[in-house]
């Protein structure tokens, strides 16, 4: 995963993933090196077949 700072501290985390418009892919962050997983408060989520709670991002179609 990249990231930038700004001139306050603050970082922007990115990731490119490929993958075919109307696709759902789930997601959540994990914060170090050990297994703290963490959800982006206020976002809609998901629960996987494992139980997991998730957020899920649909891929969509390319603009241009």
């Amino acid at each position: 995963m990249d990231y930038t700072t700004d001139a306050d501290g603050e970082h922007t985390f990115t990731k490119q993933v490929t993958a075919k418009p109307g696709s759902k892919i789930q997601y959540k962050f994990r914060v170090g090196a050990g297994d703290w997983w963490v959800l982006h408060q206020g976002m809609p989520t998901v629960t996987d077949d494992a139980g997991n709670t998730n957020h899920e991002l649909e891929v969509q179609h390319p603009q241009g």
